[in-house]
């Protein structure tokens, strides 16, 4: 649209013409919605205000750009497993699942890879585990109790533990040198005349060897 102007040598209905167009270019200003609605520098200005000064730390820089720009960086809001539709919702559905990290029984409770990290820690390298078993705790620990075998399997009396059971078998055999190490016990496969397979069968072979102790009186001291 070719621009009028307006000159010295204009007649009045020039000059009316003018105006009354640029009204119409313009737009009546009572159906401003910003709340300056006098005059366009003064909702202009408001507008300005709102959306804030100086330049955008995206690399795009116009408004749409650089919401287009987190729109890629935040992803598709569609989350799988969750019911949530929007990041906050999502987020507070997460903590509700994982938990409340305040209530971890672990010393160190600011977060859960802390928490997991002195678990770890306190566990050990499951790779130095001696038994056949190193990648797996409960594997470890099942092949463990197969070779110790079933407590209540014991023939002694007490049948509560391992070291129970021993002591008894000590106290009817007598003492045994306290220098003794735990390394000088052997393998279950050396036990003279016993095909022991668990530490259980061992002391029960063992056990079965004992004789017979009574007191002056005929009672039996070890049965």
């Amino acid at each position: 649209m070719a621009k009028s102007y307006v000159s010295l040598a204009s007649t009045f209905r020039n000059l009316v013409d003018k105006i009354n167009s640029n009204v119409n270019e313009i737009g009546d200003l009572a159906t401003l919605k910003t709340t300056a609605d006098s005059d366009l520098v003064g909702s202009l200005n408001e507008i300005s205000d709102s959306i804030g000064t100086g330049g955008l730390n995206t690399i795009a820089q116009t408004l749409i750009g650089g919401i287009n720009e987190h729109e890629t960086d935040i992803g598709n809001m569609t989350f799988t497993g969750l019911t949530a539709t929007d990041i906050s919702a999502a987020l507070r559905e997460l903590r509700t699942e994982l938990g409340d990290h305040t209530t971890l029984t672990t010393p160190t409770t600011s977060n859960l890879v802390t928490a997991i990290n002195e678990l770890d820690s306190d566990i050990g390298t499951r790779t130095s585990l001696t038994t056949t078993a190193d990648q797996n705790l409960v594997v470890a620990i099942n092949e463990l109790d197969a070779e110790i075998g079933t407590l209540s399997s014991l023939i002694t009396t007490n049948k509560s533990t391992i070291v129970a059971a021993i002591n008894e078998i000590e106290t009817s055999i007598g003492l045994i040198d306290s220098n003794l190490a735990v390394n000088d016990l052997g393998n279950l496969t050396d036990f003279v005349g016993s095909s022991s397979s668990t530490i259980i069968e061992a002391i029960n072979t063992t056990y079965n060897r004992i004789p017979n102790v009574y007191d002056s009186d005929g009672t039996l001291l070890n049965g």
